[in-house]
């Protein structure tokens, strides 16, 4: 199949996505309430026929000379190689673990980033390698490597609503599907989304995904770590009917001695949708329908149990049409500050924490379940109680981990330009963050 590839969306300031669709909250759904109460939170992305993971052996071809990338890719005509994911490919023999501080791995130009050629000479007056000193150093063969992933997928019933979540991908995603592009997105570890309804067709399908080592997207992303690239988190496509959800939200309220909580579902298509609160022996329910395919629910005057690192008790939330069904883990607490004093439900707390990576030793930035779930256990282990999730959001499965074994985070977002500083003189982290051109990419 033959795809006319963009080359230009990667490194043009004012495209940061195109065709994405607007963020939402993190759910899997399940057919009924049976289901959903049938798996683990380790096990729930997986095992919804609902939610196909696209997990796995994908053909893959890397272009170490960026210059080499057609214009026009024949797929039938490429000869790929195979790689997992997710994975970083610098952890599968292409390329190679680069690890950085508070510098950029190009020549510092914002929003200018390199396309076809050599990387450059880059300039610095500090870093711990060599202390405080003006260098300039030439990276010798380092291009802005790109790679290209296909797979394909089989659907059998294309009528049904389709969106696929890649839920990280550095640095940046250009998305095909049968020789027609799809979207773009950047925004490392934020989960892109696209609509691929009416687009699949009953059969097989060929996905094609460009992933760019760096993009303009990549000044706001120098945070210190190892600088990896590739499809590092999971890839999922959603298989929804008129009756699915298309979000939920959920907060909770403490009014005197008594918590509320509210709960607002968007569905597909107008319907009915049950809300249930149950757990510790209490339980509540209402059904309402929605209009403009939105409806919310609150429950007050809630006697319940608190959460707390301590004590994490949790209560089971569900989000019910006739087709569809989500369930949430949910715990009741109030967080203030007062003066310096931190305060969990009107209690001092000192928390006891450390920074977290969403990284390992055989995958990079890609983390298993168990993984997860580990590094979790460990902390509590050592009562550990609080997780900074440096420097970026971490995949959605290690904040269900914390709600379940109590652990308080504080949950970053991925947005740092430390390279400002280290790369011109006078020094300053504020040339990119002051500069208003910046502010959509920003938000």
């Amino acid at each position: 199949m033959r795809y006319k590839l963009n080359k230009s969306n990667y490194c043009t300031f004012e495209t940061f996505e195109r065709n994405k669709l607007s963020g939402r909250s993190y759910f899997i759904p399940y057919p009924t309430r049976e289901d959903a109460d049938a798996v683990s939170p380790k096990e729930k992305r997986y095992r919804s026929e609902k939610v196909l993971c696209l997990n796995g052996d994908w053909d893959f071809r890397f272009y170490p000379r960026p210059a080499e990338l057609p214009d026009i890719l024949d797929t039938d005509a490429v000869d790929f190689e195979t790689i997992d994911v997710p994975a970083c490919w610098q952890f599968r023999g292409y390329d190679r673990p680069f690890y950085v501080n508070v510098r950029y791995q190009f020549p510092y130009r914002p929003p200018a980033i390199p396309t076809t050629g050599r990387a450059g000479v880059v300039f610095s007056w500090m870093g711990m390698d060599q202390g405080l000193s003006p260098r300039w150093k030439k990276p010798g063969e380092e291009y802005n490597f790109a790679g290209i992933y296909r797979k394909f997928i089989t659907v059998d019933d294309p009528g049904k609503n389709y969106v696929i979540s890649f839920l990280g991908v550095a640095s940046c995603l250009d998305l095909y599907l049968n020789g027609e592009f799809i979207g773009y997105s950047e925004g490392s570890h934020n989960t892109a989304e696209f609509d691929l309804t009416g687009k699949l067709r009953a059969g097989k399908n060929e996905l094609l995904a460009v992933v760019r080592r760096w993009c303009t997207g990549t000044y706001l992303e120098c945070q210190d770590m190892f600088r990896s690239n590739g499809i590092f988190r999971d890839v999922l496509l959603r298989i929804s009917d008129p009756t699915g959800f298309a979000d939920i939200a959920v907060s909770t309220k403490k009014e005197g001695g008594t918590y509320s909580l509210s709960m607002t579902a968007e569905t597909l298509s107008d319907t009915d949708v049950t809300f249930t609160l149950e757990g510790h022996g209490f339980r509540a329910a209402k059904t309402v329908p929605t209009r403009n395919r939105t409806a919310s629910v609150i429950f007050e005057d809630l006697e319940v149990t608190e959460w707390n690192a301590e004590e994490p008790t949790l209560y089971d939330i569900y989000f019910e049409t006739s087709g569809a069904c989500i369930k949430e883990r949910i715990g009741f607490r109030t967080v203030e500050i007062k003066g310096d004093v931190f305060l969990v439900n009107g209690r001092k707390v000192k928390l006891h924490g450390v920074n977290h990576h969403d990284t390992g030793p055989a995958n990079g930035y890609s983390m298993s379940p168990d993984e997860i779930e580990r590094d979790i256990l460990l902390c509590k282990q050592f009562n550990i109680d609080t997780v900074r999730t440096a420097h970026y959001p971490p995949d959605p499965l290690l904040l269900e981990m914390a709600d379940e074994h109590g652990i308080y985070i504080v949950d970053e977002n991925d947005l740092e330009t430390h390279g400002t500083w280290s790369h011109q003189i006078p020094p300053t982290y504020n040339t990119i963050s002051h500069d208003p051109k910046w502010e959509k990419h920003y938000v």
